[in-house]
């Protein structure tokens, strides 16, 4: 009876630490969680493991409405298509890199100076329609050679706006013409669908 009635007396007390333990344990959790979340304020989301950073999207959403300016085309329309955009990237660049898909040194150099070339438009001869690759190549020969701050941060921006998405467009259409060669029917179905159909059933 002692142990009950010494329960009874200090049951305020006992009862009054349970809660107290409670809210220092959820104050350390919240604090723990918001601690946690703030390493990531960079990125606006992650894709398996892969983040899209947005400092890099804000400047691709800016860019793309620069491009875009005059059309009638909402800001809210250009973010939801740039992020759709950036996540179909990353999801693509990760099977891509499983199946090592890329883009060699020969192959590079069909991707900038061939028929597809990004800088096609550029150098391009209005009068004739001839595509000049020379003048193209000597342009990026003599940007390569310079070290004067101003051509730095050219090629820093034709490499990162026109010849990395150049590549992931190269890299994309290996892509689909392997899930394309992949989900072609047997020769055999072909044959079997053509029996099937054109058989004469006597009743």
């Amino acid at each position: 009876m002692s142990v009950i009635q010494s329960i009874r007396d200090k049951g305020a007390w006992i009862v009054f630490g349970i809660i107290a333990l409670a809210l220092i344990a959820f104050i350390l959790q919240d604090g723990m969680r918001r601690n946690t979340g703030r390493g990531n304020v960079n990125n606006i989301a992650v894709v398996n493991g892969d983040a899209i950073e947005k400092a890099s999207f804000d400047e691709k959403v800016d860019m793309t409405a620069q491009n875009y300016a005059g059309q009638g085309v909402k800001r809210e329309q250009i973010v939801a298509f740039q992020f759709n955009q950036e996540v179909d990237n990353l999801l693509i660049d990760q099977e891509t890199q499983k199946l090592g898909l890329i883009v060699g040194n020969k192959e590079l150099s069909d991707v900038l100076f061939g028929n597809e070339s990004p800088f096609r438009n550029e150098f391009t001869d209005k009068a004739t329609g001839e595509f000049k690759v020379n003048d193209l190549k000597a342009q990026f020969a003599e940007l390569k050679k310079s070290t004067k701050k101003e051509a730095v941060e050219q090629k820093e921006q034709i490499e990162k706006n026109v010849i990395q998405p150049a590549i992931e467009k190269r890299v994309l259409r290996k892509y689909q013409a392997l899930l394309y060669r992949g989900i072609q029917t047997p020769k055999w179905l072909v044959e079997k669908q053509y029996a099937d159909n054109n058989s004469i059933s006597s009743i």
